[in-house]
């Protein structure tokens, strides 16, 4: 069977201290328990051989069948602080997924806003497969002046941040610049 593996990294929301002693677990979709974890000094926990689909169902572009990640949910629990519930943590056979929990200690005006039920942060699915007979949503469109260029060592420079657009380019071994990417930056 295929297996992959999450790493959970905990800490004090706000900071980058890591917490220690977090209880963590880690449950598949049906709600079994197939890890009991506790944040080591470093705030780091890995929860190792976790069932997977098989890689091949990821590089199979035709596949709208199977889902090619298995789908988790961990639960961190500390006293003193608000648990905390990551829901849909995607895994993929023969790779690592890395989990950041930020926890808020109990009292606090966020914490107190929220109920004492811990809570559920949702991670949408994956693009790389909606099922039902799509590989993911389609892309929303070109930016107004994105472009590819090829002539090499020709990279105009060009301020995006008020037109509230970002882009980065990516260079082939030869020099030229075969992708130019754009993204639209919601204020």
């Amino acid at each position: 069977m295929s297996k992959g593996s999450i790493l959970i990294y905990t800490s004090a929301a706000g900071q980058a201290a890591p917490l220690a002693g977090v209880a963590l677990t880690v449950l598949d979709e049906s709600g079994t328990a197939l890890a009991h974890l506790t944040a080591d000094a470093d705030g780091r926990a890995e929860a190792a051989d976790l069932p997977a689909p098989d890689a091949a169902y990821s590089l199979d572009a035709a596949n709208t069948a199977v889902r090619p990640y298995a789908l988790y949910r961990i639960e961190a629990a500390l006293d003193g602080w608000q648990p905390l519930v990551l829901d849909g943590v995607q895994v993929f056979d023969e790779q690592q997924t890395v989990a950041r929990l930020a926890l808020l200690p109990r009292g606090t005006v966020l914490a107190a806003a929220r109920s004492s039920e811990a809570e559920v942060i949702a991670i949408p699915p994956h693009t790389l497969f909606s099922g039902n007979g799509g590989s993911g949503p389609a892309p929303i469109g070109r930016c107004a002046d994105a472009r590819v260029l090829s002539e090499p060592g020709r990279y105009p420079q060009k301020d995006h941040r008020a037109s509230g657009q970002a882009h980065s380019e990516h260079r082939q071994c030869d020099g030229e610049l075969s992708v130019l990417h754009c993204e639209r930056r919601v204020q």
